[in-house]
């Protein structure tokens, strides 16, 4: 079973035990994840360098592409920031990612 992984917000996480391994594990224990869309507040994340290597090196390790949402990026005026490999894309991607999969986890609140 596939399954997408969409983030919302990780203000709730604690910055001494930050983990994308954890915060995924944590929801979406021993499941097959075939991407990560970043929405919303979580997108904060991706611009703080710390935090956005974990991430990156957590997707490279597992080869799972990282996704995030071009209108989010804009409320928050955040373009230049976002690190590649991110994806920059629409919530069209989000969509298509949501069918493919056969399970959607959310993860915070929006």
């Amino acid at each position: 079973m596939t399954t997408l992984i969409c983030i919302n917000d990780l203000s709730e996480v604690d910055d001494e035990e930050y983990s994308p391994k954890k915060i995924i594990e944590k929801e979406a224990q021993n499941q097959d994840i075939s991407s990560i869309f970043f929405y919303s507040n979580s997108l904060i994340d991706l611009c703080e360098e710390k935090k956005s290597s974990l991430w990156i090196n957590y997707a490279s390790e597992l080869n799972i592409p990282l996704y995030v949402c071009i209108n989010s990026i804009k409320r928050r005026k955040l373009q230049n920031l976002i690190p590649s490999p991110v994806k920059v894309t629409g919530l069209g991607r989000l969509i298509e990612e949501v069918i493919n999969n056969e399970k959607t986890i959310v993860i915070g609140k929006l």
